[in-house]
């Protein structure tokens, strides 16, 4: 084998045995992390055992200076409700061992601050003898179930309360639970390893909110661009909690249109008045149109009737014999208005039909923007004129 063929192989032999090594540095990261979360929780709740507890394993597992200023201030309340010398002396090394560590930035001014209250302390006990150090804290087998949402309350077993929950087991498995307003609960099964602290954080699912919304029947709701239902709805929409932009369209109405936030698991009712357009406010007007045009054809039609009449009756008479020159240019007065009545009859029927078509199609026409439909949602009537003339094109799905 060459020299580089040994060199690749050396190093893919190195790569393969730290892998493992990695991927479980990361893992005990990661559980160092969820613990200093725990323990600052549990620190601020005045359950002090707990946090300590939580920060010590914490620190066991990746001793970086946050974990370890978390751990110094959760000695430090400690000790405020105790007075213990163990708890100062404890907070003391940390304080000082964080500062020294950090180098520079971070929180050192906090920390240095709590040193100044601190070491008097510390001394104070130190001139009544010999300050002990923390006692070790027995072997227990000890399951502790957290929860990085506010306020959420926790089981084991049968021991219930806030978290983090702390509960001295028996080896094995047992079932804990995580409950939190506008989060749907978890329940699982777990192991308590023998002698050992078990941590468990479980992270819950939000409830969606759940939107009702009261409006026109056959409206359309659409909620982020997506149609979700049309009117009446049947059951709430449930929408995941957050920032969501809602828009209700129908024919022959204004898109209405609103931006909502959602809460987890609360219900939302909101009334989508919809107001009509002006294409659907004209239509009865057009159609009020075309019925003064059919009444106007109505009319001339009796007066064509009418004219018709006394050119007949005249006719009749010059059948019968000779008219006098007035009689006859009445007769011709009469078929000319008649022919006209007959020629404007037709003209408003036509007028009538053509007002009653353009009422069709503001009527037709009159659907909402296209990015306020779904494709297929209806047949849509798009009118095109060419140099060639002009038509309708049918849009949607049949």
């Amino acid at each position: 084998m060459t020299r580089p063929a040994r060199a690749v192989v050396g190093w893919l032999c190195l790569l393969v045995a730290l892998g493992p090594t990695a991927a479980r540095a990361d893992e005990e990261g990661a559980l160092a992390e969820r613990l200093r979360r725990a323990g600052e929780r549990a620190s601020m709740a005045g359950r002090h055992e707990d946090a300590t507890l939580a920060l010590e394993r914490a620190l066991e597992l990746r001793p970086v200076p946050a974990i370890r200023l978390a751990a110094a201030q959760a000695y430090e309340r400690w000790y405020a409700t105790t007075d213990l010398p163990a708890y100062v002396r404890r907070a003391v090394e940390l304080f000082r061992r964080y500062i020294r560590e950090q180098g520079r930035g971070g929180r050192i001014a906090d920390a240095a601050a709590a040193l100044d209250e601190l070491e008097p302390e510390l001394e104070r006990h130190a001139d009544r003898g010999p300050v002990p150090t923390l006692p070790p804290r027995p072997a227990r087998t000890v399951l502790m179930l957290s929860s990085p949402h506010d306020g959420a309350q926790g089981r084991i077993d049968e021991l219930a309360g806030p978290l983090p929950l702390v509960a001295e087991v028996a080896p094995g498995p047992h079932t804990v639970t995580v409950e939190a307003e506008g989060y749907a609960s978890h329940t699982q099964q777990t192991v308590a390893a023998d002698d050992e602290l078990t941590f468990v954080e479980l992270e819950l699912e939000p409830l969606p909110g759940r939107l009702l919304l009261e409006t026109e029947a056959g409206a359309v709701l659409r909620v982020d661009g997506r149609a979700r239902g049309t009117a009446p709805l049947a059951t709430p929409v449930e929408l995941p909690p957050g920032r969501h932009h809602l828009s209700v369209s129908r024919r022959g109405r204004k898109v209405w249109r609103k931006s909502i936030t959602v809460e987890r698991g609360v219900p939302l009712t909101l009334q989508a008045a919809l107001k009509p357009t002006g294409q659907r406010r004209a239509v009865p007007w057009v159609l009020g149109g075309a019925g003064a045009l059919m009444f106007g054809a109505g009319c001339s039609a009796l007066w064509a009737l009418y004219q018709g009449d006394l050119a007949e009756e005249l006719d009749e008479r010059r059948q019968a014999g000779p008219l006098t020159p007035s009689e006859l240019e009445a007769y011709h007065d009469h078929r000319d208005r008649h022919g006209a009545a007959i020629t404007t009859t037709w003209a408003l029927v036509g007028a009538s039909v053509v007002t009653v078509g353009v009422a069709a199609l503001l009527y037709v026409l009159d659907a909402p923007p296209r990015d306020d439909r779904s494709f297929d949602e209806d047949v849509v009537v798009q009118p095109m004129v060419g140099d060639d003339g002009g038509g309708v094109m049918l849009l949607g799905r049949f």
